[in-house]
């Protein structure tokens, strides 16, 4: 068995209690005895080797928008610069598709009008807002 002695236990991670015991228990499914930590506060235990990791919020360590550019890819979108209609009447909304999509007169292509990137825009400067930033 590997010595933990020395290893500084962190907190509890479910209840925030420092008196941590470290006791060894029988564990089956890994037919030894394991070197374990026991919360005195809720009982909580775990082996020494996951008690000191705790679970990262990857919303925490993403780039922010506007960091990687989405921010300008949504205006660029929400103001419709993506499309390039030389006749704007020839486009039209088609039966059974949502009214974002427009279709050419000819049948051969069709384009979303930016309304998903305006509403993803609208989403992320109120949620800008709430927490005190701007938009």
């Amino acid at each position: 068995m590997v010595d933990h002695s020395n290893v500084e236990l962190l907190a509890c991670p479910f209840c925030g209690e420092f008196e941590i015991v470290r006791t060894e228990v029988w564990s089956g499914f890994h037919a030894k005895w394991v070197d374990t930590q026991e919360c005195k506060c809720c009982g909580a235990a775990a082996p020494v080797e996951v008690w000191n990791h705790r679970y990262t919020d990857p919303a925490q360590t993403a780039p922010q928008p506007e960091q990687s550019g989405l921010v300008e890819a949504l205006v660029y979108y929400a103001n419709g610069d993506h499309m390039l209609l030389a006749d704007p009447d020839a486009w039209d909304t088609c039966s059974g598709e949502p009214l974002n999509f427009l279709h050419d007169e000819a049948g051969t292509a069709s384009v979303e009008d930016g309304t998903i990137a305006k509403a993803a825009l609208d989403a992320y400067r109120a949620a800008l807002s709430a927490k005190g930033g701007e938009a």
